[in-house]
């Protein structure tokens, strides 16, 4: 079984390493019974995970998504972890609500942490178009204008001000949120530049 797994995950994963140990008795008295084995691994095979839904408006954009992330062992029984995204809030609900049902059928108890508010793409904002026009004078081409379904402060701010037009931008960053996380400088330098061009335009 670890070659097959193995096998499937060569390309993503060429370092994944599968170990089995013998364990004393005394570990043994820990184990989890038959019974609740079967239902730990029912229910981990019923939990979704993944692409959910993508846009039908953008093609090949990502429109939900769900990980099941952590699983940890406690006295008590085990803690299982997902983190669904979606820019569209009733289908973060949705994702949200199949996880319940089917934790609740296997007799456990769901708790709900850390939303991520949805921020609905909005390629008709107007202050998209203005930026747009900027980036052609500046550099003689079109930008490259992208959405993401993942947690963003604008979806936050958006829930407090409903309408307001908002975008996203800055500097290239790689490997964000992980201790491989960096910034190209040269990017910074060609940001500060057109943030002031957009500041100048906007009267600011």
């Amino acid at each position: 079984m670890a070659a097959v797994i193995k096998k499937e995950y060569e390309v993503s994963e060429p370092d994944l390493e599968i170990t089995a140990e013998i364990i004393s008795d005394d570990t043994v008295k820990t184990a989890f019974t038959a019974e609740d084995t079967v239902r730990i691994i029912r229910l981990m095979a019923s939990l979704p995970h993944g692409v959910r839904y993508m846009s039908p408006i953008l093609e090949g954009f990502v429109e939900t998504s769900t990980n099941f992330a952590v699983i940890r062992k406690h006295d008590d029984g085990i803690q299982l972890l997902t983190n669904q995204r979606s820019s569209v809030m009733s289908r973060l609900y949705s994702v949200s609500d199949s996880i319940q049902a089917a934790a609740e059928l296997a007799g456990g108890v769901v708790t709900l942490d850390n939303e991520y508010l949805s921020w609905p793409p909005r390629h008709d904002s107007p202050l998209l178009k203005v930026c747009r026009g900027i980036y052609r004078k500046k550099y003689g081409k079109e930008p490259v204008v992208e959405s993401t379904h993942a947690g963003l402060e604008c979806g936050l701010i958006g829930s407090r001000y409903p309408g307001m037009d908002m975008i996203s931008m800055g500097p290239t960053i790689k490997n964000p949120h992980s201790p491989d996380e960096r910034l190209s400088l040269s990017s910074l330098d060609s940001f500060r530049d057109f943030f002031a061009l957009l500041l100048t335009e906007m009267n600011f």
